[in-house]
C-alpha cells in the first residue's frame, strides 16, 4: 500500500541543520508493522552527530533522519503479520548486528560492520516507522507491558547499553566503584549499580544539580568535582588511601578518562563509557598499568541479551526513572531541542529531553 508523504526531522547540514521535511512515508508490505513514534528520547549522540558529524551520516549521506530511543503505538500490520496487532504499544530497537559480518562471527556483535546499514531507517525523528519481518520482529519490536509509560519504554536503547557497561565491568561484592559523571547515563549506572552489595557507589560531577539527581538514583555518596587532586584526594580519604576497584567513565572528556585511572587503586578496573568527540590522546602510567594489574575496558553499544534484560526492568518497574526527564519538545522543536544541550547554562540544568512525537501533547507519560 502506497502512503504517500510524511513529516520527518533531519539533519540536514552541518553544523547544526536540523529541519522539518516531507519525505516518503514507508509502504506498508504483507510483512511489515508501521510504528508511529509517541516518545523519542533526546540522546548526546544525536547532538554530537548535528554538531560535528557521524559515521552514520557518512555512511547514508544528508539528510539523516534519526532518532534511536524510539516508544510508540502500531498503527498498521501487513497481512501476514500475526504476531502485532493495530493498538499494541512498542519499543522499536533501532540498532541490531547482522550475526554475519567479520565482528559479528568473532563474538562482538557492537562492532558490526553492518549495524548501522542495517537499522531502521528512516529512525524515531519520522511520523512513521517501518519494521520488516526480515528485520527480524523478535529483536526489533518489544511490546511494552500495561502500565508502562511511554516516557520510561523509550529509555530502552540507553538502559539496555548501561546494562552491557555493567556486565563487561563486571561489579563484585564489596568493591569500592566509582561513576565519573551524573548526567543522565551516569545516573542509570548508579541506579543499576545500587542493585549490588558494594562498599561504596559514589557518583563524582562538577554539578550540585546533577548530584542531587545521583543521590536519588541510588549513590550511596555524592562528591562534587572541584579539580583532580581535590577528587583524588577525597576519594584516597573515603577508601582509606587504597583507591576505587571499579571506575566508569561516562562524561566522554579526556580528561575525566584520566582521572578514572588515577582514582583506581591495586588491581583496579576502568570502564571507559563515554564517546569523546576527538581523538586527544589520554595518558596512562606505564609503570601503573603493569606493576599495579590495571585493567582499562571500552565499551559501546548493546547486545541482544542486554537489550531482552534491560526491556524486562523496564516492563517490571524494576528501574524508576521518574524525575529524570527535565525537558520536553515537541517534534517541531527538533532544532531547538538539539542546540539546548550545547548551551553550558542550559545543559547544567538538563537531565534528560524527550522529544513527543509529531501531534502528541506535551504531558508526562
Amino acid at each position: 500500500m502506497q502512503s504517500g508523504t510524511m513529516r520527518a526531522g533531519a539533519i540536514c547540514g552541518i553544523p547544526n541543520d536540523v529541519r522539518i521535511l516531507s519525505v516518503a512515508a514507508p509502504d506498508v508490505g504483507p510483512d511489515d508493522v508501521i510504528v508511529t513514534p509517541k516518545r523519542v528520547g533526546l540522546c548526546m549522540t544525536n547532538v554530537k552527530m548535528a554538531r560535528y558529524g557521524y559515521y552514520a551520516i557518512d555512511q547514508r549521506g544528508l539528510p539523516f533522519i534519526e532518532g534511536h530511543e524510539v516508544a510508540g503505538e502500531v498503527v498498521a500490520v501487513g497481512r501476514n503479520v500475526s504476531e502485532y496487532r493495530t493498538g499494541d504499544r512498542v519499543v522499536v530497537y533501532v540498532y541490531v548486528p547482522c550475526h554475519n559480518c567479520h565482528f559479528c562471527r568473532k563474538g562482538h556483535p557492537t562492532m558490526c560492520e553492518n549495524f548501522i546499514l542495517g537499522g531502521i531507517y528512516p529512525g524515531g525523528w519520522a511520523e512513521r516507522v517501518k519494521v520488516s519481518r526480515e528485520d527480524d520482529f523478535s529483536r526489533r519490536l518489544h511490546k511494552i507491558a500495561d502500565g508502562i509509560s511511554y516516557d520510561d519504554a523509550a529509555m530502552l536503547e540507553p538502559l539496555s547499553c548501561v546494562v552491557h557497561s555493567i556486565d563487561r565491568a563486571g561489579p563484585r561484592l564489596g568493591e569500592k566503584v566509582i561513576v565519573i559523571g551524573a548526567g543522565f547515563m551516569g545516573l542509570l549506572h548508579s541506579a543499576l549499580l545500587a542493585r549490588y552489595p558494594l562498599d561504596l557507589n559514589l557518583s563524582v560531577d562538577l554539578s550540585e544539580f546533577r548530584l542531587k539527581y545521583a543521590r536519588r538514583a541510588g549513590a550511596s555518596h555524592v562528591l562534587r568535582n572541584e579539580g583532580e587532586d581535590q577528587v583524588i584526594e577525597q576519594v584516597m580519604e573515603i577508601t582509606a588511601g587504597y583507591g576505587a576497584d571499579l571506575v566508569f567513565e561516562v562524561t566522554g572528556s579526556v580528561q575525566a578518562y584520566n582521572l578514572a585511572v588515577k582514582l583506581l587503586g591495586k588491581g583496579g578496573r576502568a570502564l571507559f563509557f563515554g564517546g569523546t568527540p576527538s581523538a586527544d590522546p589520554m595518558h596512562v602510567n606505564p609503570r601503573a598499568l603493569h606493576y599495579d594489574m590495571l585493567q582499562l575496558i571500552g565499551v559501546q553499544s548493546a547486545e541482544d541479551q542486554h537489550v531482552a534484560r534491560a526491556m524486562n526492568l523496564i516492563n517490571t518497574g524494576s528501574v524508576g526513572f521518574q524525575g529524570l526527564i527535565t525537558h520536553r519538545f515537541t517534534m517541531e522543536q527538533l532544532h531547538e531541542a538539539i542546540l539546548f544541550p550545547q548551551d553550558a547554562d542550559k545543559r547544567e540544568q538538563m537531565v534528560k529531553a524527550m522529544v513527543h512525537g509529531f501531534d502528541s501533547e506535551i504531558v508526562a507519560g
